[in-house]
């Protein structure tokens, strides 16, 4: 019976002790529409963030600012969509904007830096627009007016 008396606080010691190491703070990265496009879930023992993307082939991001490689706007939109790189990729960049039932409206090449798409034929809902680039692959919530 004694021993249980100092087993049982050295095992809830133990186990609080342990639970105070695992706790876990998340933080969230938004693109400039309000997206949310990361989720760093950060612990107190590592040094480094680990980092899980919400998306299948994940953001490609600037290290240095943290800011995406590609802007969208203006979100929401009555019709025209405009499209900025900030760095010029090598290689095909293309465009897919679904609707929220997963049916594609419209698809297309990007040319240049700066591009527009004109969705005022659509009507009004929400839609995702897939940028896809050999670096970049992100996805849009954008929201018609």
């Amino acid at each position: 019976m004694k021993a249980v008396r100092y087993i049982l606080p050295l095992l809830i010691l133990v186990f609080l002790s342990s639970a105070l190491c695992a706790q876990q703070i998340v933080n969230f990265e938004y693109d400039l529409a309000g997206n949310r496009v990361l989720r760093y879930l950060d612990t107190k023992k590592s040094t480094e963030a680990e980092v899980d993307s919400l998306f299948k082939a994940g953001t490609i991001t600037d290290k240095i600012t943290g800011d995406n490689l590609v802007k969208v706007y203006p979100n929401p939109t009555y019709g025209l969509i405009n499209i900025e790189f900030l760095e010029m990729s090598e290689g095909p960049s293309t465009y897919s904007l679904t609707d929220q039932n997963g049916r594609q409206v419209m698809n297309g090449k990007t040319s240049g830096l700066s591009n527009t798409i004109d969705i005022t034929h659509q009507g009004r809902g929400v839609y995702y627009l897939m940028i896809k680039a050999p670096e970049i692959y992100q996805v849009y919530k954008i929201i018609k007016q």
